[in-house]
């Protein structure tokens, strides 16, 4: 399913690609007003507009006062990285406009790093008999 930002915070208009398996979620959600995913809790509103409160609540649910809902896009594009996705298609899927500002988002993986680098020397070493 292919859905358009036509005003994004860099000026372009965007497509991405949601997920049939997120797609078919969100459409089987319960809603009374149209078009918003997160509905607003009062009457007068019809979406949540500042999400402060939401946060807290998240805050204090995992003990953790420096959470922020954009620490999850770090979260994710760390986990895709670790799955071997190049950082262009990354930097596209958050919908960057410069490339270098996937690195931001990433944190580097010094467990993983470290255990790469030493099955490689495994590897050459192996090879050639050393």
């Amino acid at each position: 399913m292919l859905y358009t930002l036509p005003n994004t915070k860099n000026g372009k208009k965007q497509t991405f690609i949601l997920p049939e398996s997120i797609a078919l979620l969100l459409l089987a959600m319960q809603t009374n007003k149209k078009d918003y995913v997160f509905e607003s809790p009062t009457n007068n509103k019809i979406y949540i507009q500042n999400i402060q409160a939401q946060t807290r609540k998240l805050k204090k649910a995992l003990n953790n006062p420096n959470f922020g809902i954009h620490y999850l896009r770090n979260v994710v594009v760390s986990a895709m990285a670790e799955q071997g996705i190049n950082a262009t298609y990354l930097s596209g899927a958050l919908g960057h406009s410069d490339l270098n500002t996937i690195k931001k988002y990433l944190s580097i993986p010094y467990k993983k790093g470290s255990e790469v680098a030493n099955k490689t020397i495994e590897n050459i070493t192996r090879e050639n008999n050393i």
